[in-house]
């Protein structure tokens, strides 16, 4: 028998039993962009990257001109809209909601200019992912609710705490995904 012949023969009797293992692909991460991981890292950039301060609108909630008539903020008329009157307008003030419109009704954008400082926005769920071909480009949905500072308690019960739907494009790099825009 052939010398090489049998070099190969024990070789490859010998490469039977071993287990395969994939090539090491060096530093870069083989990590799949999943909705857990997409929302971890969108949690930990700056979600307002695209926002200014008088860019923060809260609606008031679905209760709220109910609610604002039971605290004696608005006066509400028969076609089911209401208008805050002084009181109401000093109280929207008074924790920094300055430009607080005169007509309210559920679903009524208040511009958190004044009080942009002690509201925040925090990443709840993802709802999709889009990937590109190659697995290295994503679009992320996402939800995104208000969490608001201690001090705009008595103001929150009229304010909707969702901030809305938004969207990321994600990019994976080396070291891993990372958000590279925000809207």
């Amino acid at each position: 028998m052939n010398h090489s012949l049998f070099a190969c023969l024990i070789v490859t009797f010998a490469m039977i039993g071993c287990e395969q293992k994939p090539a090491q692909t060096g530093n870069v991460p083989t990590t799949q962009l999943t909705r857990q991981l997409a929302m971890e890292i969108l949690s930990k950039s700056k979600l307002d990257v695209n926002r200014n301060s008088s860019d923060k609108y809260i609606s008031l909630n679905g209760a709220a001109l109910k609610d604002l008539y039971d605290d004696g903020l608005v006066r509400i008329d028969p076609d089911g809209t209401g208008e805050l009157n002084k009181k109401g307008a000093d109280f929207f003030n008074k924790y920094g909601f300055r430009q607080t419109p005169i007509r309210v009704r559920p679903g009524t954008s208040i511009p958190a200019d004044g009080a942009s400082r002690l509201v925040t926005e925090k990443v709840v769920e993802g709802t999709g992912i889009a990937m590109n071909g190659d697995g290295t480009q994503a679009h992320v949905e996402f939800n995104t609710e208000w969490v608001f500072a201690d001090e705009l308690r008595p103001v929150t019960k009229y304010l909707n705490k969702s901030a809305g739907s938004h969207k990321a494009d994600m990019k994976k790099y080396d070291d891993g995904w990372r958000a590279v825009y925000l809207r």
